[in-house]
Parts: C-alpha cells; sequence; structure tokens
C-alpha cells in the first residue's frame, strides 16, 4: 500500500525561564495578511493567503497552539473567524456546536 506525502510545514517550540515561543508555518511575509498583537508581554502573529493561515508566532501565549496548527494543516477556511485570532478568550467556542461535535467525533474515530 503507497501512501502519498502530503507535505508539511515547519514548526519550532521553546521554553525560556517562563516564556513559551511557538512559531509554525512562514513566518514573514510583505504580500500576505499579516495580524499582530502586542501587549504587556505577550505576542502573536498571524500571516493568512487566500483566506488560508499560513504562519503563527506566539509568545508567551501559546495554549492554542494545537487548533492553529489544525488550521494550518487542514488549510482551514479562516475568512469568516481570522478577525477573532486576536482576542484574547480565542477558542474552540468561536465554533459552531455542530462543527464542534463533528471534529471530536473525527477524533474518537481514529
Amino acid at each position: 500500500h503507497e501512501v502519498k506525502f502530503g507535505g508539511g510545514f515547519a514548526m519550532n517550540s521553546i521554553e525560556i525561564g517562563k516564556v513559551g515561543f511557538i512559531s509554525m508555518g512562514l513566518i514573514e511575509s510583505d504580500t500576505d495578511e499579516v495580524l499582530e498583537y502586542k501587549k504587556d508581554d505577550k505576542y502573536r502573529k498571524f500571516i493568512i493567503r487566500d483566506n488560508k493561515l499560513i504562519g503563527v508566532i506566539l509568545v508567551n501565549n501559546v495554549e492554542k497552539a494545537g487548533m492553529f496548527n489544525w488550521m494550518i494543516e487542514k488549510k482551514f477556511d479562516v475568512s469568516w473567524i481570522k478577525d477573532t485570532f486576536l482576542n484574547n478568550d480565542f477558542g474552540w467556542k468561536y465554533f459552531d456546536k455542530a462543527f464542534r461535535v463533528l471534529r471530536l467525533d473525527r477524533k474518537l474515530q481514529r
């Protein structure tokens, strides 16, 4: 059985002292949409191309890294939700219940 490799993207994670850093995908761009949040000791940066998340940097706010990783990996259309990426309370709650249940069901079936 032959399986075709679907590609991948770079991801790095490190903690220095009590500060966590995560980067994934493309982290610099002059031509794509860039969303940035800087406040106190927290930093978030999102690179979006054609309404797909293609890169993320999270500093001292890494709890949602798995969610953003999933969006990059699945080439998820973020056009309707990208404006909430900079909200402090961003999470799965921004997705409707049907989507959350469907995603959970797929996880459980693996």
